[in-house]
């Protein structure tokens, strides 16, 4: 089982002195086994290919189709760099030329990730007595979204999921910022300030400007009422009594 392929000659003879010569080709049989393997990068970075085709023949050439226009002319060798133009799948050929005189083409999807387009919202920005709800949007056209890691702004960090609680204690600016990374490692980071609001302390007034405290009484004469005023009402955006009666007055006619 020779290596490449031989010429041999055999010549046969016989008792009485006869003889013929035979000459012939022995062609072995050659296995392929034709790949290569492929880095994931993001788009921008550089794609290493490298042939790990495995055969008995023996190897004359590589050359490379790194653009798919049906020529092999944008590199040669067993190793292949290439920074693809923009995200996405890409398919990339290989050709390989044998001294026995086979050519073998291999081709591949290579994939090119591109960064998450991050966009996050929230809802509830009163404290103390409820929570903060983050939601976060963003996308990927190329894999998945694989990890969140959240930064509240109060000094805490976490990997949570798109939508989750927080809860802040104390109000004020706080500058949340958002770090999302692809199932391809590509990531990329957003930072916005949300500012959290104090509950609003009410003040409510007698006529004579006395204040009405928790669970107070107040009393006024049979058929008649006594008006409650909320001090400082400016510094409100809607003020509602019950009966659904808007504004800073509010005149009491039932017990209750």
């Amino acid at each position: 089982n020779p290596p490449d392929t031989t010429a041999y000659s055999v010549k046969v003879s016989t008792n009485h002195g006869c003889s013929v010569n035979q000459d012939f080709l022995v062609i072995p049989g050659y296995k392929y086994n034709v790949d290569f393997k492929y880095n994931t990068v993001c788009v921008g970075d550089t794609t290493q290919l490298i042939n790990i085709s495995t055969t008995n023949d023996s190897l004359t050439g590589v050359s490379w189709d790194l653009n798919m226009d049906g020529t092999f002319g944008d590199a040669t060798g067993d190793t292949a760099h290439y920074i693809f133009p923009k995200a996405g799948i890409n398919l990339v050929g290989m050709r390989i030329t044998y001294k026995s005189g086979a050519v073998k083409t291999k081709i591949n999807k290579v994939p090119v990730g591109d960064y998450p387009k991050i966009k996050f919202s929230y809802s509830g920005v009163c404290s103390p007595g409820t929570s903060t709800t983050f939601t976060d949007s963003s996308t990927v056209n190329v894999g998945t979204i694989t990890n969140r890691f959240w930064e509240y702004g109060d000094g805490l960090a976490e990997n949570r999921t798109n939508i989750h609680a927080y809860h802040y204690y104390d109000p004020g600016t706080y500058h949340v910022r958002l770090a999302v990374t692809s199932s391809f490692g590509c990531s990329d980071t957003i930072s916005k300030p949300i500012t959290i609001y104090a509950n609003p302390k009410i003040t409510v007034l007698r006529p004579d400007g006395t204040k009405v405290y928790y669970d107070d009484t107040v009393k006024f004469a049979r058929h008649d009422s006594t008006l409650l005023k909320v001090d400082s009402a400016s510094l409100y955006d809607s003020i509602v009594w019950p009966g659904k009666v808007y504004g800073p007055d509010y005149y009491l006619k039932t017990t209750g």
